[in-house]
């Protein structure tokens, strides 16, 4: 329960617990466990929706599954981050999390960067020129975790 007594609707877990990185939360996965039954987990029994923690080191991620064989009360969607530079290495992302866990997907945070063979933005991206929803749109559209396939109207129609 919050401090106002108030149940809420959704609860995701923690933010990237498996990097190191300046404010992800860098929680060991047995750590990660332990702070999850005790303050997440509760919030289930009273009917909010879990999102599980979002992985940092996105397909690379080796946090969750330890991570799941350690809790006792699963998350009901795989909250995921993607830093990639299209469409295509965007939907890499999303569908091993689909294939690993089974479960819907709720992209959390979505920025167009080159990760390999290191990290740096995009120049010149869908991105940058202010057309993430019509990615997202896309990738939503290749993909079958959407929970609504109909396409909201404020998306733009071309991600060219």
């Amino acid at each position: 329960m919050m401090a106002n007594n108030t149940i809420p609707s959704i609860m995701s877990g923690f933010y990237e617990p498996d990097c190191a990185c300046t404010m992800s939360s860098d929680m060991s996965t047995s750590d990660a466990a332990t702070q999850w039954e005790s303050l997440i987990a509760p919030l289930a029994a009273k009917g909010t929706v879990l999102g599980s923690p979002s992985m940092c080191k996105q397909y690379d991620e080796d946090f969750l599954t330890p991570f799941k064989s350690a809790i006792q009360t699963d998350w009901d969607v795989t909250s995921i981050h993607i830093n990639k530079p299209n469409v295509t290495e965007a939907q890499k992302d999303v569908e091993y999390y689909v294939q690993t866990y089974g479960k819907k997907v709720w992209v959390s945070e979505f920025a167009c960067v080159n990760d390999q063979p290191s990290w740096s933005p995009c120049t010149v991206s869908p991105l940058s020129q202010g057309r993430c929803a019509g990615i997202l749109w896309e990738l939503c559209s290749l993909t079958s975790v959407c929970a609504s396939r109909t396409k909201p109207k404020s998306i733009p129609s071309s991600t060219t």
